[in-house]
């Protein structure tokens, strides 16, 4: 019954399916999300970051050759070979390389390099956020992320790295130390199996799946797993910094995705990282 359940819920909202295989470049290309460097028009006029595309990545240790060939480029997640690899994705974390890099992806890496978080959250959204911000805003607040004491640490980049390394070695260490780097699938598929076990009735999964997909996908283990996936890759407090530019936990309890949240800017992100 469970699985059938999940076969209707893809049916009956086929964009969440997209989104899953898009976040694994398993699209064509010409659907895939650049997720490259940050856009100009969220960045202060005449402000350029220092580093290049790619310097987070340096050169590839050999010693990683025993696990698997590395990617053709670090710009741009365009390695798609990684299906097969059962390696712990922490394993890659070593020499100036990460589990970033060995997918293919800078980004983060790239953004250690500049101190600054928000250039992975500015390269991440808005783009993206538009595309699965209706799952994304579940993630960021089932792992408490939304919260002012958090937010007000995105603009200091020694205090988030900190706060993420804490919670890579504590509250996520055990996903952290298995996850491969294919680890967000069972994350995903682990939230959507709790929530078509029976627990929820038909009616219940077709209102959630019209109304609030996000919820579908995510339960608090998928959203500690998927955390545990990007401790595992090298660094978690990107996806913090992503989660406060783009998404705000509302007076109500629900979640909103940038312009439904007041004070909104594209450049500047949510108020709440600017609040003392």
């Amino acid at each position: 019954m469970g699985m059938r359940l999940l076969c209707l819920f893809l049916v009956l909202y086929p964009s969440i399916a997209v989104n899953l295989r898009s976040r694994h470049g398993k699209t064509s290309q010409s659907n895939s999300l650049p997720m490259i460097v940050p856009g100009r028009n969220t960045l202060e006029p005449g402000f350029s970051y220092s580093e290049p595309v790619g310097a987070g990545c340096k050169q590839r240790p050999q010693e990683l050759d025993k696990f698997r060939s590395g990617p053709s480029s670090v710009v741009g997640l365009n390695d798609t070979s990684t299906s097969g690899d059962m390696t712990p994705a922490i394993n890659y974390n070593i020499k100036g390389w990460s589990g970033f890099c060995e997918m293919g992806w800078s980004l983060c890496p790239d953004a250690k390099v500049n101190k600054d978080y928000m250039y992975y959250a500015k390269g991440v959204g808005p783009v993206w956020a538009r595309a699965a911000g209706v799952v994304d805003k579940i993630y960021c607040g089932l792992n408490g992320w939304l919260k002012p004491d958090i937010a007000t640490l995105v603009h200091n980049f020694t205090a988030l790295q900190a706060k993420g390394e804490e919670l890579c070695k504590t509250k996520y260490a055990k996903y952290a130390e298995t996850l491969t780097l294919t680890g967000l699938n069972d994350a995903e598929l682990t939230g959507l199996a709790d929530n078509f076990k029976g627990e929820k009735s038909l009616q219940q999964i077709i209102h959630e799946a019209r109304t609030d997909p996000g919820r579908l996908i995510f339960d608090e283990k998928a959203a500690h797993m998927s955390a545990g996936w990007n401790c595992a890759l090298g660094d978690l407090s990107c996806d913090i910094a992503y989660c406060n530019y783009a998404y705000c936990e509302k007076g109500d309890g629900s979640y909103g995705v940038m312009e439904e949240c007041e004070g909104w800017d594209k450049v500047h992100g949510m108020p709440a990282m600017r609040a003392s």
